[in-house]
């Protein structure tokens, strides 16, 4: 379960820091404009519920192992987490 919230954390971790590098270099001062790093974040959320997609039918219906379980487990909280913190 540990090798799996891992994977998850790093995941994110890599997103978040591709997504603060390319506001970095692409950071534009116009306020009002869905920004290049907002495109990352979107896909690495997208792709971070396709993961948890593929993760549960593995888990429900191929192997039921523990890192399975961790990696929905940290992707539901993780996006979930978003979710809220995105419609404040």
């Amino acid at each position: 379960m540990r090798k799996g919230i891992l994977r998850v954390l790093i995941f994110y971790a890599i997103g978040f820091g591709i997504a603060g590098l390319v506001n970095w270099f692409f950071g534009s001062t116009y306020d009002h404009v869905v920004k290049v790093h907002h495109y990352v974040l979107m896909l690495m959320v997208f792709i971070g519920i396709a993961w948890s997609f593929v993760n549960l039918f593995k888990f429900v219906f191929i192997f039921r192992d523990r890192v399975s379980l961790g990696i929905l487990i940290s992707n539901f909280m993780i996006i979930s987490i978003l979710c809220v913190y995105s419609t404040m």
